[in-house]
């Protein structure tokens, strides 16, 4: 069976695009404040919480800044303890605390942990799928993130039902030209790709690729997400004159908006069949676009 190369794909994106579109939009001043918010945070008396709620947000969305720029190492302690801070405030159950245990399991992904990351993103699961009913964004965006801890454990039959039941959940919530749509047809195509199936993923990426162009333009880190997980289709199904250019594009926006060193270049530098690689390169890596859910 051929299947892509999930080094030369971008990892899968994870839904809830309002709050990680505002990391990427507004890196400079999100980068100015994260000293700020992580003194302030430090500051919290975990033991006696006076701001536990807004403490556990800060330190989410701190987290979820670091990942989106290629640091998941250092999200991680900020995830675990916004993680026991909303346990503690809101109890086990609670829908805010199902939402930092989706973005520590995408971490927990990232950072070659998924059988640390699946028994979280089911916990999330049940939580949301108890308080909201069973076609429920929040439900699709747990079933992004349980997909990719199973894809991981070599369950990628079980993960392909999980992102095709997000796909429905998400065309019935939002309407099929939604960017959260866009999310969820990129992971499904990626994992039909790994499954040996590029020609069934490729419509689904040109798709995706039309909604984020739509919605965020044609240079936005997103868009090349897209391009970089279709050029590798491409090259599976004997195309790579047609999939240089994307990767190329792909290339040159995420140095435009990360800069030379971050993770997402060096993926693109060094896809093994398209040769755009440059000496110096960091070597294979997956791309993960962070998590979230806004809330109060």
């Amino acid at each position: 069976m051929t299947t892509c190369s999930l080094n030369t794909c971008a990892y899968p994106q994870v839904p809830r695009g309002r709050v990680v579109h505002g990391c990427l939009e507004q890196g400079a001043a999100i980068r100015h404040l994260l000293p700020h918010v992580l003194a302030a945070t430090a500051y919290h008396d975990d033991a006696n919480p006076t701001a536990a709620s807004v403490t556990s947000w800060l330190l989410d969305r701190a987290a979820t800044y670091q990942q989106t720029h290629g640091q998941p190492g250092t999200a991680r302690p900020l995830l675990d303890r916004a993680l026991r801070i909303g346990e503690a405030a809101y109890g086990p159950e609670h829908l805010a605390v199902a939402t930092t245990l989706n973005d520590l399991a995408l971490v927990l992904c990232e950072l070659g942990e998924p059988g640390t990351a699946r028994p979280l993103s089911e916990r999330a699961l049940h939580i949301n799928e108890t308080a909201c009913g069973p076609d429920y964004p929040e439900v699709a965006d747990t079933l992004n993130s349980l997909a990719l801890a199973l894809h991981h454990l070599g369950e990628p039959v079980t993960a392909r039902a999980l992102l095709e039941r997000a796909l429905r959940i998400n065309e019935a919530a939002y309407g099929p030209d939604h960017p959260e749509v866009a999310v969820t047809l990129h992971n499904l195509a990626w994992m039909l790709c790994e499954l040996g199936e590029p020609g069934t993923a490729r419509p689904l990426l040109e798709r995706a690729l039309r909604i984020n162009e739509t919605t965020y333009g044609p240079a936005h880190p997103w868009v090349a997400t897209i391009l970089n997980t279709l050029a590798s289709v491409l090259v599976e199904l004997g195309e790579p004159v047609t999939a240089r250019p994307l990767l190329e594009r792909a290339l040159h926006i995420n140095e435009t908006t990360y800069g030379p060193a971050h993770p997402d270049v060096a993926t693109i530098l060094e896809h093994p069949r398209l040769g755009v690689g440059r000496a110096g390169g960091a070597g294979h890596r997956p791309v993960s676009v962070g998590a979230g859910t806004a809330r109060p």
